[in-house]
């Protein structure tokens, strides 16, 4: 019994010096359980976030949310490029009108004399506005999400390419002249600014009336309204993209809003990469 109590009390004395082993001392410098170690200090609690840092964190996700959609609404080509293309349409549309006739005698087929230029010349223009405005914005021409954009429209294209060359030996009617004319504009509002799905959606609509009205409205003349009546929906259509533009603060190709290092806006330039260079 005596050897027993010995025992539990040299086991009780290893336990408050810090070692595990009975009958062991405990190691020079160990810290004893329970007890910070010479030098150590305990991790203190994080002081709970106040009022004012998660007003200013809301604030920073407001702000990162806002660059983020105006990012995805920067404009892909200058304004003047809806005019251009307006001009074009408006310009064929009268010479298809005008001279059918005489392409009829020549038997010249007025989608490769008229139409074919048309597209060439709209797409150089075009191309050429994009490569402006990238350069004015400073944001890359092919973007991995402009590149997927770009993929996507010359599908739809290759797909309107075959439509028209059907059509054009059983022939066009007014309603498919002026669904033609909306396509682009939808494809360009999906990529851009949604607030321009309005003058595609009044191209369709103008469609869907003329294709109920039936025949009455499908004369040569009026196909040449209803390509005149695409183009100035196209400048309107330009207009609209540099109200939008100028709305959303990217006037004149404006650089992105400065962010501070701990992710808060300092101020939004105003100087183009032209101005810069």
């Amino acid at each position: 019994m005596t050897r027993q109590k010995d025992h539990n009390r040299d086991y009780d004395d290893n336990l408050a010096s810090g070692s595990a082993i009975p009958g062991t001392a405990a190691a020079p410098g160990a810290a004893t359980p329970g007890v910070d170690a010479p030098g150590t200090t305990t991790p203190a609690d994080p002081a709970p976030a106040s009022i004012d840092d998660v007003k200013r964190y809301l604030s920073d996700l407001e702000t990162i949310r806002g660059l983020m959609t105006r990012y995805e609404e920067q404009p892909l080509v200058n304004h003047w490029v809806f005019a251009v293309w307006g001009l074009l349409v408006i310009l064929g549309s009268v010479i298809n009108w005008r001279f059918a006739g005489a392409f009829a005698v020549a038997q010249l087929d007025p989608l490769v004399v008229v139409w074919i230029p048309v597209l060439l010349v709209g797409s150089i223009v075009e191309t050429l506005g994009g490569v402006l405005k990238s350069r004015d914005t400073g944001i890359p021409l092919l973007t991995r999400r402009r590149t997927r954009l770009f993929i996507a429209t010359i599908g739809i294209l290759v797909i309107l390419g075959i439509i028209i060359a059907h059509l054009d030996r059983v022939g066009f009617t007014t309603t498919i002249l002026i669904a033609l004319g909306a396509t682009p504009l939808f494809i360009y509002a999906l990529a851009t600014y949604s607030d321009l799905f309005t003058e595609g959606f009044v191209l369709l609509a103008a469609a869907i009336v003329i294709a109920l009205v039936g025949d009455t409205v499908n004369t040569l003349a009026f196909r040449g309204v209803g390509g005149i009546t695409v183009g100035v929906v196209y400048i309107i259509a330009g207009a609209h993209s540099a109200w939008c533009e100028r709305r959303a603060g990217h006037r004149d190709g404006a650089a992105a809003p400065q962010i501070s290092p701990d992710g808060r806006r300092i101020a939004a330039s105003r100087t183009s990469a032209r101005d810069g260079a």
